[in-house]
């Protein structure tokens, strides 16, 4: 993918990053190095700690259809940089005036892919989390078969992997004719599987897609070492993974998960008939948002989440799409969200279910012991 990245995004539009998600010694930096010498001797890579956005941007246009390496991801990355992430998945990194006494701008565009490693997930923003495609690298105990693969790679590494990459610009005329068809045709093919089986963001079946389609065009080219229903099976199982991690990222589950927290801890200012009334027969809870949204406010700050302000959340959680929002059916004519409790008064209801294991219930899969 990183050897057509001009071709893919000028069909796609897009082009997500790959995330190295592990602890120490579980073998990200030998995965990343090994990728790096398909482009020659590779560099150190760009520290995402120790550059500042201007200069972090300028190194991402500096090769094309290569590959960078992004390292010591964190989320307390400033935003400038995660903004920059978050344009340079659509190409763009950013727009700057020129020095002259017109209107004209230079924008800066990404040129190749990227691989960026951390030892946290980038969850700061479910948004940033979205355009990354994450690879877990969980075991340090490598056993004998993979340890002698491991030294075959060495050895070849020696002699340098350009030949791999030499042999794979051979097909580019090809791949620039099949890609817009067999990708469309694998987007569709996928997403019939994946609705039949489980809900998943168009965005993350794009991913699936732009995944299998290099195989399944090179496929009679060359001669890979799995087939590619095995690859799309684990492809598919990945994406699962990360979009059940992607739900808790949520502005609204964010906001649950703080009344949770909150509800759980024994020195809580939580209370029923003040903050929030349960009615179990009808299965609804009925808040009293302005009084929970502190709750929410100290549970993103300690947890270094993307904070959203109070008009912001309030219309996400009372929007159409939330399925578990309640609007008050009475005051239609009037577009008032809200609904009079004669014990809370205005308030906003919620619809959940009883949680299995206890006497708790549950709300955007999020559970409260309430």
């Amino acid at each position: 993918l990183a050897l057509y990245r001009d071709i893919i995004l000028d069909i796609t539009g897009f082009f997500p990053f790959l995330f190295l998600f592990g602890d120490q010694g579980a073998g990200k930096s030998n995965f990343v190095n090994f990728f790096m010498h398909l482009f020659g001797e590779p560099n150190h890579g760009i520290s995402l700690l120790n550059s500042t956005d201007k200069g972090f941007s300028r190194s991402l246009t500096q090769r094309s259809n290569a590959l960078y390496y992004l390292k010591e991801y964190t989320n307390a990355i400033d935003k400038k940089t995660v903004d920059i992430f978050k344009t340079g998945y659509d190409g763009e990194l950013y727009t700057m005036a020129q020095k002259s006494n017109d209107n004209k701008t230079t924008t800066l565009e990404i040129s190749s892919a990227c691989m960026v490693d951390g030892n946290e997930l980038p969850t700061s923003e479910a948004a940033l989390f979205a355009r990354m495609i994450v690879l877990h690298f969980e075991d340090n105990k490598f056993s004998d078969e993979t340890t002698e693969a491991y030294k075959t790679l060495l050895k070849e590494k020696e002699n340098g992997f350009c030949n791999i990459t030499r042999e794979l610009f051979k097909y580019r005329s090809y791949f620039e004719k099949q890609f817009k068809k067999v990708f469309n045709e694998v987007f569709q093919q996928v997403k019939s599987v994946i609705n039949a089986e489980t809900e998943l963001a168009d965005r993350q079946i794009r991913h699936i897609a732009l995944l299998l389609t290099p195989v399944k065009l090179l496929q009679a080219k060359l001669a890979f070492p799995f087939d590619l229903d095995t690859y799309k099976d684990a492809v598919i199982e990945n994406a699962k993974m990360q979009d059940e991690m992607a739900s808790d990222l949520k502005d609204v589950s964010i906001f649950w998960s703080a009344i949770a927290y909150k509800v759980a801890d024994p020195y809580g200012d939580i209370r029923k008939d003040i903050h929030y009334v349960k009615d179990p027969i009808k299965k609804i809870l009925y808040i009293k948002f302005k009084l929970l949204y502190p709750c929410y406010t100290d549970y993103v700050n300690k947890n270094k989440l993307h904070f959203l302000e109070m008009n912001s959340l309030r219309e996400l959680l009372t929007a159409k799409g939330n399925k578990t929002f309640i609007p008050n059916s009475s005051q239609k004519s009037r577009k008032v969200k809200s609904y009079t409790h004669s014990a809370l008064g205005s308030c906003y209801m919620f619809k959940y279910e009883d949680a299995e294991t206890t006497n708790g219930i549950v709300i955007d899969d999020v559970e409260l012991a309430i």
